[in-house]
């Protein structure tokens, strides 16, 4: 297999942050610049929450033997993702652009466990022809 899992979803990671960068940046901006960069960032995110649980998670549930204990670690860090996003949304009427920074924390802490051991582990316990299912549906998914 010429691609890892770790590799695809270290660089849509990196895609991600740097996409809430920009929201972060735009808040020096005019309220047109940071709506679109906070749009962008967040159907983005949604994709890849998407990627990550119906592409990924749910093809691991199949897999006897597989920790299913990170999944829901994973799945509950979702949610408060989800969380913050909408706080950062209704905040915007009122210039509060707090929670930008929490969510930023929140996603580098969840991409580090994410390329460092979830991951990292999948490539060496699914076997080629499972990551090459995932991997498929990864790049469907980031096609469009």
């Amino acid at each position: 297999m010429d691609v890892s899992l770790t590799e695809v979803m270290i660089s849509e990671h990196e895609r991600i942050s740097e996409m809430l960068e920009e929201v972060n940046l735009a808040i020096y901006e005019d309220n047109s610049k940071i709506s679109e960069a906070f749009n962008r960032f967040k159907w983005n995110m949604e994709k890849h929450l998407f990627i990550e649980e119906k592409a990924i998670f749910q093809l691991l549930n199949n897999i006897s033997g597989m920790e299913i204990g990170d999944t829901f670690r994973l799945m509950e860090e979702h949610g408060r993702i989800i969380a913050l996003i909408k706080k950062i949304e209704e905040d915007f009427k009122t210039r509060d652009y707090s929670a930008i920074q929490k969510l930023m924390a929140l996603l580098e802490e969840h991409s580090d466990f994410e390329n460092q051991t979830f991951y990292p582990t999948l490539d060496k316990k699914l076997e080629d022809q499972k990551k090459q299912e995932i991997l498929e549906r990864v790049n469907e998914i980031l096609r469009g």
